[in-house]
């Protein structure tokens, strides 16, 4: 029997793609929700980034369980030698450090994700990782060798237009800096999404990558201490226990569990069912749906010049996204 999974009807494929949609867009709603404030907030980021991984964590592998229970030739499957197929014989050598690798990038996008959202609004900060992952992965497939159209450059040069026109005018204020951190937040989430590509088995590499990541941020977290002559992990920890943070936990663990674990694993079963640049055109809705439950449940208002900007930068995204589809 083959161990290709089966492809969805169109009926459940839209459910699971509105459902994996929903969730990206609600882990921006969550994470802002415990994270604004200032001191205010209901957690600290390194906590809820802990919290997030971990709860990530154990309910992949609790999927993972699941799957291998019911699947008829479980061994094969979950053989995390055959869960990456190697290309060439750099993506070969690749493979021994790719785990390491995912967990890395997925540790600089929580890590930073949740360190911006102190101070950026929902929309704000959807807008700017979602077009910070899509131009990444643009820009990782013109050095792989992909040679882009005409259109493709011009899409490209307006949302890098779109993303200024975003930043330019907080330049040299906090909020700044966090659209930064949500820059680099986008990039790493790029990276690990590529890595995704390359997956035959994501839900069990990405159990592997929420695990390790867990191990990165605690040794991150312990060479802050010794840096900053601050426990670093004792205070982690101890602000996770508090009951004051309660809410705060509560939220992260939704968001690592929830939004995140079971969202991923909704998302990687609706993909059988998209083509690639279906499932990228796609996602231009999540901005949308993390601006609107910001609206809803963080009680916050759309500028118009965030409106302008999310405008600008999502036509061309889409400009790209139609060419590179056309091209197929």
């Amino acid at each position: 029997m083959s161990d290709k999974p089966s492809t969805p009807s169109s009926l459940v494929t839209a459910i699971l793609t509105f459902t994996a949609l929903v969730a990206f867009a609600a882990n921006s709603v969550l994470s802002r929700m415990a994270l604004s404030g200032g001191d205010a907030s209901l957690i600290d980021p390194d906590s809820f980034t802990l919290i997030r991984l971990l709860a990530g964590a154990i309910t992949l592998w609790f999927i993972v369980g699941c799957m291998h229970f019911y699947q008829e030739n479980p061994v094969k499957s979950l053989d995390p030698s055959s869960s990456f197929k190697p290309s060439s014989p750099w993506l070969h050598q690749f493979n021994k450090w790719r785990k390491w690798c995912g967990a890395f990038s997925l540790l600089a996008y929580a890590w930073l994700f949740s360190i911006a959202y102190q101070s950026l609004d929902t929309a704000t900060g959807a807008l700017v990782l979602f077009g910070a992952v899509q131009l990444s992965m643009n820009i990782a497939a013109i050095i792989q060798g992909q040679k882009p159209s005409i259109v493709e450059v011009v899409g490209s040069v307006i949302a890098f237009t779109g993303l200024g026109y975003l930043l330019w005018p907080n330049i040299g204020t906090p909020q700044y800096w966090s659209m930064i951190l949500m820059v680099l937040s986008g990039v790493a989430w790029g990276m690990y999404s590529l890595l995704g590509r390359q997956s035959l088995f994501p839900v069990l590499d990405s159990a592997h990558y929420f695990s390790r990541s867990v191990g990165l941020m605690l040794a991150g977290l312990m060479v802050l201490s010794l840096a900053m002559n601050i426990d670093s992990v004792q205070l982690t920890l101890s602000n996770m226990l508090q009951s004051e943070h309660y809410g705060g936990v509560v939220l992260a663990i939704i968001s690592g569990a929830l939004t995140s674990g079971i969202g991923y694993a909704i998302w990687y079963k609706a993909l059988t069912g998209l083509t690639p640049s279906k499932a990228a055109a796609l996602q231009l809705s999540v901005p949308f749906i993390a601006a609107i439950g910001g609206v809803i449940f963080n009680h916050e208002t759309l500028s118009l010049h965030l409106i302008s900007s999310g405008a600008i930068i999502l036509s061309g995204i889409s400009m790209v996204l139609i060419a590179r589809n056309k091209s197929c």
